[in-house]
């Protein structure tokens, strides 16, 4: 059975599903087919609002590794709107309080928050190629 991963990341500021599902995507093919890569975007259309955060917790909790993607986190979107990650960093808490295995992405390997480069994130990486890099090393999985 494939390991689950959940892909946490920013949404607001982006155009859903396609801009905000981008890099979910490619983490899919970077993890391969020994891995089931959890995107928001694949059930929050189904979902109404007032059951989301259910559905999301619910997912969350079925994976053993959670991606926190915080790459474009302040940057503008094409309609320059500021990319915000506000849920992310809930789903980030949560999945500490929860034991999960927690890879962070983020461009800034220097001047790190605590909470983002402390004890309880298991690896920080620059990239989402370093981060898929790293679970599959740490969970011994090749690439299909």
């Amino acid at each position: 059975m494939p390991k689950r991963v959940y892909f946490a990341h920013s949404m607001e500021g982006k155009v859903i599903p396609e801009e905000s599902g981008q890099r979910g995507r490619i983490v899919r093919g970077l993890l391969g087919d020994r891995f089931q890569t959890l995107l928001a975007e694949e059930w929050q259309e189904r979902i109404c609002f007032q059951t989301i955060e259910e559905e999301d917790i619910k997912q969350l909790e079925s994976a053993s590794i959670v991606l926190a993607d915080l790459y474009d986190v302040g940057l503008k979107s094409k309609d320059g709107h500021t990319i915000m990650c506000i849920g992310t960093n809930q789903e980030i808490g949560y999945a500490k309080a929860k034991g999960k295995y927690v890879v962070i992405i983020g461009r800034n390997p220097v001047h790190l928050h605590p909470f983002n480069a402390g004890k309880y994130v298991d690896y920080y990486a620059n990239s989402l190629e370093e981060a898929c890099k790293h679970i599959r090393e740490k969970f011994n999985e090749k690439k299909s």
